[in-house]
């Protein structure tokens, strides 16, 4: 019987591990095809539906707001409203990296 794969877990605190989950991945692609089963399955609040549904409702405010103004709706605000806080992060992360290897890179 078909048993899916968990997801794996994709936090911050886990640095060391953003590519090592590839490596079971990339073993079995080298013996063999990638099938569907043996990928991972995706995190709930990643799934398209629950994605979808957010971006409408900062789609829906977006209609909302501009109406009132009579201007035309910007799906560019509506996605950048939607996700600015994941971007931001990862924002901040790589400016820290990128902070860290010109340091790093004096005493070279």
């Amino acid at each position: 019987a078909y048993q899916p794969i968990v997801y794996y877990d994709f936090s911050l605190s886990k640095l060391s591990s953003v590519t090592s989950w590839l490596n079971p991945l990339f073993r079995i692609g080298y013996k063999r095809t990638l099938e569907g089963k043996d990928l991972y399955n995706v995190l709930p609040e990643n799934r398209s539906k629950t994605l979808g549904e957010t971006l409408q409702r900062y789609w829906d405010e977006e209609c909302l707001k501009t109406s009132k103004d009579l201007k035309e709706p910007s799906l560019s605000k509506a996605i950048i409203c939607c996700h600015w806080k994941l971007y931001s992060v990862w924002l901040v992360v790589f400016i820290l990296m990128l902070s860290s290897l010109l340091v790093i890179k004096s005493y070279l």
